[in-house]
This record gives C-alpha cells, sequence and structure tokens, in this order.
C-alpha cells in the first residue's frame, strides 16, 4: 500500500488483513486483523514535514485517531523533531520548542561522528498501553544504514523468551485473612529433630507448600477472578432490570461486594511488587503499579551483553556464567574477640532485629519480613534459636547463605558488564543475623575507622573528601615554590563487588 504523497509504502503477510483509516500527506494509519487469530492492532507510518505549522496537522489528525482507538496500537516513522537534546549530535544547540512540540504530541498521543556532521533521532517507534501488554517484552533494533542517510526501524514483537518457572513469594494481603495464622501454625510444628538451621529450612518449607495450596483454594488466580466478577455483575445486573426482586438486589450487592475484594487484593498486590512506599491510599492506583512494575522489568531486562572478549551473549545461561566469572566476589573476612560480639543473644535483641527490618524485604526463600513480623509468636523461638547457633560458631548451611544476584542498570543503554551494578538479596533469616550483628558493630566503628575515611560510615560524609580536593587543586600554586603534583588513584569501584 501506498499513501497519498506516494512516500509512505506499506507492507504485511498474507496472515493478515488491512483496512484503511486514515490515508494523509504526512501519514498513513491501517487496522490489521489476524486471520487465524483474534489479533486486531492500529499501525501509523509517519513522515512528517519539516515546517512546524505543516507538522502542526500531523499532530491534529493522529490525536483524533487516538480518541478511537482502544487496541494495540503502534506509531513510527520519521517524526522530523526530537524529544531530548541527547538525541542530536553535532549542529546548532536544540531549541526548547522542538523537544516541547514533539513531547506534547507524545503526552496527547499516550496519556502519557565527524565534528561537521549533524545526527538526530527523527525516526522513533511508539506503543500504547494496550501494546505493551500485548507483546510486553517488544524492543526496536536499528539495522546497518544502507542507500538512506535515515537507519532502519525493526519492530520485534516477540522476542522469545526463556520460560522462568516463577518462585514461591510471601503476599502480604495473606496476613489479615483470619484463616492465615491457622494455617501456619499447624504446618509449624515437626516431630523431628536437627540443628536449629535445617529445622528452621524444614519448618518454613512445610509452611512454603501449605500457604500455596491454601492460597490457591482461597483466593485463586485474583486476575482471571475480576474479569469472571465482571461478567458476572453485568449477568446480575440484567437480572435485576428485568427482575427488580429482593432476592435479585442481594445476589447484584454480594457480586460487587466480590468484586470490591478482589480490586483491593489486586492493588495490594502490585502494590507489595511495585515495593513503593511514598503514595497515599487514595484512588485505587493499580493501573499505575501495573505499569510501573512492567516499565521497571522492561529498564532491568538484558537481552543481549558483551564479555570481556568482546563477544556478544544472547541467552540467560551464558549471561549468568559471564557473571559469575565477571565479578570479584572475594571478602574480607574479621574476627573480633571483644566478648559484646561474641555473646549470645537475648530474645529481646533478636526480636528488635526483626522488628528492625523492613518488612517490605524478602530473599529467594520467597518469604518477606512481614511473615517473620506477623507469625512471631509462632515462629519466634525457633529464628531466635537459629541465631544463637551462629553465635555458638556453627557453620551457616546454604539455604540460610543463599542469595539472588541481581543486576542493576547504571544508565540506559548497557553494552558491557562494567554498566551493571550487582547487589545481592539474601534471605530475611540471613539478614537477621547480620542486623543483630550490625546492632553490636556500630557502637565499635567510630573507634575502629580512621577519621580520614569519611564515607560508608553513619554520620561522615564522602562531600569532605571532594572539598579538600578542591582546595588541594585551587592552591596547588601557592603552596610551594617548586612543582607540585597530584595523583589520582581510581580505585575499584565499591559497588561494583559482590561480599
Amino acid at each position: 500500500m501506498v499513501n497519498v504523497s506516494q512516500k509512505i509504502w506499506l507492507f504485511w503477510t498474507e496472515e493478515w488483513q488491512a483496512q484503511v483509516i486514515v490515508d494523509s500527506v504526512q501519514h498513513v494509519t491501517i487496522k490489521l486483523s489476524h486471520i487465524n487469530m483474534q489479533y486486531e492492532a492500529y499501525v501509523t507510518a509517519v513522515y512528517a514535514k519539516c515546517s512546524g505549522a505543516e507538522r502542526q496537522e500531523l499532530w491534529d489528525l493522529i490525536g483524533q485517531v487516538a480518541l478511537n482507538v482502544h487496541v494495540p496500537w503502534i506509531v513510527g516513522g520519521d517524526f522530523i523533531v526530537i524529544l531530548k537534546h541527547e538525541e542530536k549530535l553535532g549542529g546548532l544547540p536544540v531549541h526548547h520548542t522542538e523537544t516541547a512540540e514533539f513531547a506534547h504530541f507524545i503526552h496527547l498521543v499516550e496519556g502519557r561522528i565527524l565534528e561537521d556532521c549533524i545526527f538526530k533521532r527523527l525516526d522513533i517507534v511508539l506503543g500504547n498501553q494496550d501494546f505493551v501488554d500485548l507483546f510486553p517484552s517488544a524492543e526496536v533494533v536499528h539495522p546497518i544504514r544502507h542507500g538512506s542517510d535515515h537507519a532502519p526501524l525493526h519492530v520485534v514483537c516477540d522476542s522469545q523468551t526463556e520460560v522462568v518457572v516463577k518462585p514461591f513469594k510471601f503476599l502480604n494481603f495473606w496476613n489479615p485473612h483470619p484463616k492465615f495464622m491457622e494455617v501456619v501454625e499447624n504446618n509449624w510444628w515437626l516431630d523431628f529433630a536437627a540443628n536449629p538451621f535445617n529445622e528452621l529450612q524444614a519448618k518454613m518449607k512445610k509452611v512454603k507448600q501449605a500457604l500455596a495450596v491454601w492460597s490457591r483454594e482461597t483466593y485463586g488466580n485474583i486476575f482471571q477472578q475480576i474479569s469472571t466478577m465482571k461478567d458476572l455483575i453485568k449477568v446480575s445486573e440484567l437480572q435485576f432490570e428485568l427482575n427488580p426482586s429482593s432476592l435479585n438486589r442481594e445476589a447484584l450487592h454480594k457480586a460487587q461486594a466480590d468484586f470490591n475484594r478482589y480490586l483491593c487484593l489486586e492493588e495490594e498486590y502490585w502494590k507489595q511488587k511495585t515495593g513503593m512506599r511514598w503514595f497515599k491510599d487514595e484512588d485505587r492506583n493499580t493501573k499505575f503499579f501495573h505499569n510501573y512494575v512492567k516499565g521497571r522489568r522492561r529498564k532491568l531486562a538484558v537481552h543481549t551483553i558483551q564479555n570481556s572478549q568482546g563477544d556478544w551473549l544472547n541467552t540467560n545461561a551464558e549471561i549468568g556464567q559471564e557473571v559469575v566469572l565477571s565479578i570479584n566476589t572475594g571478602s574480607d573476612k574479621r574476627q573480633h574477640q571483644d566478648e559484646d560480639l561474641t555473646t549470645l543473644p537475648s530474645d529481646e535483641e533478636v526480636n528488635n532485629a526483626v522488628f528492625g527490618l523492613n518488612g517490605d524485604t524478602g530473599g529467594p526463600d520467597g518469604f518477606s519480613g512481614h511473615f517473620f513480623q506477623t507469625c512471631w509468636g509462632i515462629i519466634g523461638r525457633d529464628v531466635t534459636n537459629m541465631v544463637r547457633a551462629f553465635f555458638c560458631s556453627q557453620e551457616l548451611p546454604r539455604c540460610i547463605t543463599h542469595t539472588n544476584l541481581v543486576l542493576i542498570p547504571k544508565k540506559e543503554n548497557i553494552n558491557t558488564f562494567a554498566d551493571l551494578r550487582p547487589i545481592s538479596l539474601s534471605s530475611f533469616a540471613n539478614k537477621i543475623i547480620f542486623r543483630v550483628l550490625h546492632e553490636r558493630i556500630v557502637p565499635l566503628l567510630p573507634a575502629i575507622i580512621s577519621t580520614t575515611q569519611t564515607s560508608f560510615v553513619k554520620g561522615r560524609s564522602i562531600v569532605a573528601n571532594a572539598l579538600l580536593a578542591q582546595e588541594i587543586i585551587k592552591d596547588i600554586n601557592k603552596r610551594n615554590k617548586l612543582h607540585n603534583v597530584v595523583v589520582k588513584l581510581d580505585m575499584g569501584k565499591t559497588y561494583d563487588r559482590v561480599s
């Protein structure tokens, strides 16, 4: 298909049927329907004019299309303008009107190497939320330019991501249920004896299995339940309109109450997934939480990365092996002989450590701090025995020390492992032990660490070193008649190591 200006060409395969929605000089919008599967999507191809006045007509036409689109929609092409000044290299500085024009258009649609060369990111692909929901792993690939000064845009909708089995995760909305504590208490006790570490691990494993079964029987799939209850409310409303009896009114109110209950569960689920604590409980924020989690997943996803030999890795297995090789996991172990550090902790000390930790944090076993804090009356004695076993020099088993290694991007575009910051997520039981150690070591640190160490110590600031260096550089010519030299030692970055 060719648009009216003969400058936009669209092609599609035989399994798709196309219907032209809008055909104009600067853009063409078509509706694609899959013949075999019930897929529908809007596609808008853009080739904008250089004049700002002529582009305004383009923005208005696409804005009108946006009002009537309720299916996955993707918009791409040559927009002429850019969104950020970082998207241009060379030439005159970017004027605010250039970016404001395009930013206003995006808000309207979504509701949300030589010195004498000039490079601008004019070719862009945009997608609405329905498109992202249908293709969560979609990405844009920029092939090499050939015969044009514009780079082709290849949208890969299905990147064939590997199937990952989701592990158990404790959900906070289980706590208020009247049967929750009963399930934990009935499955916590085991008729066998072992060291405190293995006892705690066996009991948590049994409770984990029981909670998973209980959750499926009590709540089911909350997302499917919400979809089913929407249909049930429609049927109940129709029956009440046809026969407004007290029985039908009661059935309608019950359906609405169940629907609202599951909406609250869905909101709590996404609230826990985001890990955000700064919002206020006013209107329902489910969609906001959902989109926030999806955006964070896309940002943290690593599809391809370059190893130290310059080879590109594409599979999760290859990337995982290279992570282990590229990260220095060495640790500096120090033994303190002070009696205050080696004394067995009291019940109160362990209790303060548990409730002093953030309840939202979890680990590889799936149990968050909320589980420990809520069920402390049941599990407290076993957890305290585990902590005391550590202070009796018993070796920590892998079930306690096991951690998840997470790579946090330092910048938007990731090429090598140097662009990632590794952190380890340990189990909450492990955090309890080190919280007790932390509280005992904190009073000793000022006497152990030199006053010249200004960073990573509570009450001190790394800014002091920066100010000192600034003064030295400023006064370097005033301190001595002879020549002075300042040596900058670039040590290994602290947060690029995992201990």
